[in-house]
């Protein structure tokens, strides 16, 4: 399993939450903080953060699979669900008529925005929190299930060789 998937989604929420408030504050000026403007864009936000999680999910779920199709298949499932999700939440909203869809729509391209700011957001985390990077050559390698540290680090393989050879069979 890879250990930072869990770090990698809390920082893109976190870049989604700013995202949120910046925005809200932004529409609460200009249209009124309970406009239809408003709350759709934090109804959006909301969105956002649900699908970005279930991605998370998802792929996590994907790489611990040791079947390729398998993984191929969770993959499409879980994208088909969470596309099946936001336009039954888009028809159900139009329906409804308490907020303002298209900028609840647009509010979900958040996810692009946390995204873009994940590395500097991921810095601050590392330095606030004490964090170790992921990046460095100690994070490449994952200790054996049934092995004892050793203190050999030359025959260890790495974490994508490993990942490799139980999706493929191979290095």
């Amino acid at each position: 399993m890879i250990r930072y998937v869990k770090w990698t989604v809390i920082e893109v929420s976190a870049g989604i939450i700013l995202t949120g408030v910046v925005g809200t504050l932004i529409l609460g000026i200009i249209t009124g903080f309970s406009s239809r403007e408003t709350v759709g864009f934090i109804v959006g936000i909301v969105a956002a953060l649900v699908l970005f999680y279930s991605m998370g999910v998802s792929v996590e779920s994907s790489l611990d699979t040791a079947n390729a199709t398998a993984a191929k298949r969770h993959t499409r499932w879980a994208y088909a669900l969470r596309m099946l999700c936001l336009i039954a939440g888009t028809f159900v909203a139009a329906k409804l008529d308490w907020f303002n869809v298209a900028v609840a729509l647009l509010a979900i391209f958040s996810i692009k925005v946390g995204v873009f700011f994940q590395p500097i957001i991921h810095q601050l985390f590392c330095r606030w929190f004490h964090l170790n990077d992921e990046l460095s050559p100690d994070a490449l390698y994952l200790p054996e299930e049934d092995e004892e540290d050793e203190g050999d680090d030359e025959d260890k393989p790495d974490r994508i060789d490993r990942w490799l050879e139980r999706m493929y069979g191979k290095r």
